[in-house]
């Protein structure tokens, strides 16, 4: 019966196909059904992704632009230090 097309195997059971049946789909949830447009309807523009801004109140402060940072002190920089390469000393000849 296999052979012949009678049996089908799906997740591992054997069904006989139903010969009326519509054809099965891809996985998941199937898409729901859209209502058409009227004409002269206005499609409004999609909602913006992320978080929103934040609102400005009448007592926030003006924004400035960005401090200038100034070297530290000691003059080193900050962070793990560089490796320091070796240096190769040659042999002076007697």
């Amino acid at each position: 019966m296999k052979m012949n097309g009678q049996l089908i195997m799906v997740r591992n059971m054997y069904l006989k196909p139903d010969p009326n049946a519509p054809p099965r789909r891809g996985r998941g949830r199937p898409p729901k059904p859209k209502e058409p447009l009227q004409p002269g309807a206005v499609v409004s523009p999609p909602r913006p992704r992320g978080r929103p801004p934040k609102n400005k109140g009448p007592l926030a402060p003006e924004t400035s632009p960005k401090k200038v940072t100034l070297p530290s002190i000691s003059g080193r920089k900050r962070g793990r230090p560089a490796k320091v390469k070796p240096s190769v000393d040659l042999p002076v000849g007697s």
